[in-house]
């Protein structure tokens, strides 16, 4: 960056500022008496591209505004390169600041805002205020030993994106370290709610098997009470259908008895009438036939034909008693299984229930019948010796056995169902958990892994770090080496930097390398300038590598002439892009001017500018 003007209003002592055509080569030499504004240009220089300066903290910024001013403004135009910018920035005594940054050559606008400008001066220059005031603005002040770990030698040295990198690897592993311990919390809570639900898989399948089988226990036994109920059913209504064919068999024995009586005394008479008239026993039947039917032997044949047809009837009808008496007597023996279905179900029912008795279930105060009453109330139900009313009792005393069996066996099943609907809500649970925990285990192995290839980086980070800082200062011993002579006239030569920046330069005359205590201050000046401008060239070729300029701030206030002339002559030398070096002093020499591109004169307030 070349500094090619410098317009300011009510800024610090003037109340004008305007340095124009200010060559972009050489030495710009500024002199005056104390409290003429020397400074003030170089503080003017800062407050345009990074609206701070050196003397003043960011909060006291205000105090650049001249005494007595509501505002203050600076325009300062510069060439990066082959480009020209103007940068201009105003502020006022409430604190309102504003800048813009711009091209010379077709007024575009590059950036507008403070922080915009901020941003876009560090994209273009390479450095931002504190490299500025560590390497190309030497303010008034001592000049010391730049700190070895400041930002600025970090950056010369190239360190400073090492330094970065692991910096960020520093946040990444605090980052990691953090989630790392909220994830091994969350697993420990996760531990923990497992251990409150205590659940068991092997208790899950027993109970799933004990309901599996208590259930089939209650299907069995609601089926055992239906098919009971069935049965005694059935044979209550089968009962009076069995009085009734009793009744009807009865009558039918009694008519077939009958019919076969007449049927044979009518046969046997009409027999003897028709075949054998001369028998005595005929002779009898004619007499008695003589007299109950008038005419008899008159119209004998025809009563005996009759009489044959009537013969036939009763045994038709004898015939039709007969196939309905057999009829009766299976429809009995049908209905008389169903009483002894009824038996067999009972006993069969109660044998196969009363196992249920001692599976897992209390059943304390059921009145239950005993196996010796069931067992001979069946036979006796089976022999068709038992009245309906014993048979009521029974059947529904195990009824209500049953029916009890089966209420207690239900109430298990459901106790059962609602433990297991809590077991398997556990075991989805359990399940969700555990796959949190196994995720978070992957997470923290890999928390773990991040953690230590980052460890490893950073070792890897600190070693290039520490060969480039030995390079950086093996090379600005070099380079130092090589400035200090044309400094001191060849008296120092040789020096020694530890990683510290320390110095200490060998001596010809006790041929042995001395401590910067051990030399004069004026030594001690020249050897610190000339560590400074070699850290400056450095930053120079670590940011863009244009020319650049130089401002120092009272740098010979206690030089004497001879270290004056001599550095005087010394600067331009130095760099082929330090192109434009502003020196301020209170005064030069006469035989010194020849030296300087510009030299500008601050008279009190006022300036004069002189180009060669």
């Amino acid at each position: 960056m070349i500094i090619t003007s410098i317009l300011g209003e009510n800024i610090l002592k003037y109340l004008h500022l305007d340095l124009t055509y200010l060559p972009g080569e050489g030495i710009i030499a500024i002199s005056g008496e104390n409290e003429s504004g020397k400074s003030t240009i170089g503080e003017t220089i800062c407050f345009a591209l990074f609206g701070r300066t050196f003397s003043l903290e960011p909060r006291y910024i205000k105090k650049i505004i001249r005494w007595g001013e509501s505002h203050c403004s600076v325009i300062i135009t510069f060439r990066q390169g082959s480009e020209h910018y103007r940068l201009s920035r105003i502020i006022d005594n409430q604190g309102n600041h504003g800048a813009k940054l711009s091209r010379l050559d077709n007024e575009l606008l590059i950036a507008n805002g403070v922080s915009a400008v901020s941003s876009a001066i560090n994209d273009l220059l390479g450095y931002d205020f504190d490299d500025f005031i560590n390497s190309f603005y030497l303010a008034q002040r001592e000049i010391i030993t730049p700190h070895p770990r400041s930002e600025t030698v970090k950056i010369m040295a190239g360190i400073a994106p090492l330094e970065c990198v692991a910096k960020k690897f520093d946040v990444e592993i605090s980052l990691e370290k953090q989630e790392l311990a909220s994830d091994e919390q969350k697993i420990n809570e996760i531990k923990s709610d497992l251990a409150d639900l205590s659940f068991d898989k092997a208790q899950l399948r027993i109970l799933r098997k004990q309901y599996t089988t208590n259930n089939d226990i209650l299907s069995e036994l609601r089926r055992k009470f239906k098919r009971l109920e069935q049965a005694n059913r059935h044979y209550k209504e089968t009962l009076p259908l069995i009085h009734a064919s009793h009744s009807i068999l009865g009558t039918t024995k009694f008519l077939n008895k009958l019919l076969l009586l007449l049927t044979i005394m009518v046969s046997g008479g009409w027999l003897l009438l028709a075949q054998f008239p001369e028998n005595p026993p005929a002779g009898w039947i004619v007499a008695y036939l003589t007299m109950v039917i008038p005419n008899w032997t008159q119209y004998q044949i025809e009563y005996l034909q009759w009489s044959l047809f009537g013969i036939l009837g009763m045994f038709a009808w004898l015939l039709f008693f007969l196939v309905l008496n057999a009829i009766l007597n299976r429809r009995i023996q049908r209905l008389e299984g169903e009483r002894i279905s009824l038996a067999v179900t009972l006993r069969k029912i109660y044998h196969s229930a009363n196992v249920y008795r001692s599976i897992e279930i209390s059943l304390a105060g059921l009145e239950h019948p005993a196996d010796e009453e069931v067992h001979h109330i069946a036979q006796r139900i089976i022999d068709n010796a038992t009245t309906l009313l014993e048979i009521e009792s029974i059947v529904n005393r195990t009824l209500t056995w049953l029916h009890t069996l089966s209420n207690q066996y239900e109430q298990m099943v459901s106790s059962l169902d609602a433990t297991i609907i809590r077991e398997e809500e556990k075991q989805r649970k359990a399940e969700h958990l555990d796959g949190l925990s196994k995720k978070l285990d992957a997470t923290i192995n890999e928390h773990h892994r991040r953690i230590a290839v980052r460890h490893l980086a950073n070792e890897l980070l600190q070693g290039a770090c520490g060969r480039v800082a030995q390079r950086f200062n093996r090379d600005v011993r070099d380079l130092v080496g090589m400035t200090l002579p044309l400094f001191t006239d060849g008296r120092y030569q040789y020096l020694r930097i530890d990683n510290d920046l320390n110095v200490r330069i060998f001596s010809k005359e006790k041929h042995d390398f001395m401590d910067l205590d051990e030399v004069s201050s004026g030594t001690q000046r020249q050897t610190m300038l000339a560590l400074r401008l070699t850290l400056a060239r450095h930053l120079l070729e670590r940011t863009k590598g244009m020319p650049q300029f130089l401002f120092l701030d009272e740098l010979f206030a206690f030089f004497d002439e001879s270290r004056t002339r001599q550095s005087l002559e010394v600067l331009p030398k130095l760099n082929d892009n330090l192109k434009q070096i502003w020196v301020v002093a209170q005064s030069f020499r006469e035989e010194v001017k020849s030296n300087f591109s510009a030299h500008i004169e601050c008279l009190r307030d006022k300036l004069h500018q002189t180009n060669r």
